[in-house]
């Protein structure tokens, strides 16, 4: 009695605007085992369909799909598809051009990347301030679409995510999107577009040289002489410019690419990343007081406003960790208090084994906080070499994407992770009826 009144009671607020015949149950696969062996890819559906799977999640990577130059292959994602469609299962596809450029290009046009504030470039996204970037993604996000659906595929696809940057997430690098040896979270923007973009946009903020140098107490003798300082060398009214304008330039790429979402994949919903942790007001207070700024900071998790964005557009929501109840009530709180209640988000944990080993954890947070789906990151954490009931160690994982293994649905793991679908499932079709 208590669960069909918890389950009445969440109806009346639960999401309205997409219904019971939806996909609940998302799994998303390592890259490596989407564009590998079918055969393996068939055991591992199997697997899915017995274990409440009904979506998947995959990427269409720009640097994957055109590794030269005018020569597109899209068959190994295709087939995969095709495949997925023989199990039932729905596809998420991430349109995958800002994440991941392809080399050649980068070799042609190095000054598409975007540098931090040591000249570092991320290869997993494209400067905001790129000049040909809007052109370039348009170009390139209408080519693959154009392959999925010369091959009959684009109809399996139920919701396209578009790519704001590093992982496909609204935020700047940060040092797990970047690779070994990249330790320390750092601003960007640092690359010569990037400066121009922040010299013109003070430019138009404060007319004359004079005012901006009264302003941060500066002595710079031109605009176009003025470089953009370097995080703790002037902290106050400066670095509250720069703080502002690397927060509204990444806002102004991420209202651009909701929208040129919809465009291009005309009559499919639109997902869109919450990521992480948002910045309060607190962080960026500390911020402009001391000219540097917390991880979250330089990130830019800009959550609040990219979730109202996005609503106002008419996307729906992923937040990218939701093992962080803290947080995953935060946001709920957040939308419920504006006016969001029938908004529309689904979880899916980060991508680490100490965030995807407890999946009945994540489901009552997904039915506690109505999510409208778990979307399980990566799949091969609920799998092992051996099948025994151990939990697998952190160094098998590479084991376990090795081509040539056959990983086994580890024996704890994946049948609480088909338990955890199920609830998220059956919370949400029953909540349907009741709406009804």
């Amino acid at each position: 009695m208590k669960i069909l009144c918890f389950i009445f009671v969440f109806a009346l607020l639960a999401p309205a605007a997409l219904r019971a015949a939806d996909c609940h149950a998302c799994m998303t696969e390592p890259q490596i085992w989407v564009l590998g062996d079918l055969s393996k890819t068939e055991e591992r559906f199997r697997v899915y369909k017995e274990n409440n799977v009904d979506m998947l999640r995959i990427e269409a990577d720009w640097r994957v799909l055109e590794p030269e130059k005018g020569v597109w292959d899209a068959s190994r994602q295709i087939n995969y598809i095709r495949l997925a469609r023989k199990y039932g299962f729905k596809i998420k596809l991430i349109l995958g051009v800002m994440m991941a450029p392809a080399p050649w290009y980068i070799k042609e046009h190095p000054e598409c990347l975007v540098a931090d504030e040591n000249g570092i470039c991320s290869f997993n996204t494209m400067s905001y301030c790129y000049p040909g970037l809007k052109k370039l993604i348009m170009e390139k996000t209408d080519k693959i679409i154009s392959l999925f659906k010369e091959a009959g595929v684009w109809d399996d696809v139920e919701y396209v995510i578009p790519s704001f940057g590093p992982a496909g997430e609204p935020i700047y690098p940060h040092p797990w999107t970047m690779g070994a040896g990249y330790d320390i979270p750092r601003f960007w923007n640092y690359d010569a577009n990037g400066q121009a973009a922040w010299r013109a946009a003070m430019k138009k903020k404060y007319k004359a040289i004079a005012k901006a140098n009264a302003a941060w107490g500066t002595g710079f003798e031109s605009f176009d002489a003025m470089p953009l300082l370097k995080s703790s060398e002037k902290p106050g009214s400066y670095w509250e410019d720069y703080l502002t304008w690397y927060r509204d330039v990444k806002r102004e790429f991420v209202r651009w690419q909701i929208k040129d979402a919809f465009r291009a994949a005309k009559g499919k919903r639109v997902l869109v990343y919450i990521p992480g942790t948002a910045y309060s007001d607190e962080l960026w207070k500390e911020a402009v007081e001391t000219g540097e700024g917390h991880w979250i900071i330089k990130m830019m998790c800009d959550s609040m406003w990219v979730m109202e964005e996005a609503l106002r557009q008419g996307a729906c929501l992923q937040y990218t960790g939701c093992e962080n109840e803290n947080e995953v009530k935060r946001l709920r709180g957040y939308l419920d208090s504006h006016g969001h209640k029938d908004a529309v988000m689904w979880g899916e944990n980060a991508g680490y084994f100490n965030c995807a080993n407890r999946p009945l954890a994540l489901s009552d947070i997904c039915v506690k906080y109505r999510l409208y789906g778990l979307d399980y990151t990566h799949s091969h954490f609920a799998f092992t070499l051996e099948g025994t009931d151990e939990m697998p160690d952190i160094e098998n994982f590479s084991a376990l994407l090795d081509p040539k293994v056959r990983p086994k649905p580890h024996p704890v793991i994946m049948p609480q992770l088909g338990a955890a679908f199920g609830i998220v499932r059956d919370y949400n079709e029953q909540v349907a009826r009741i709406q009804k």
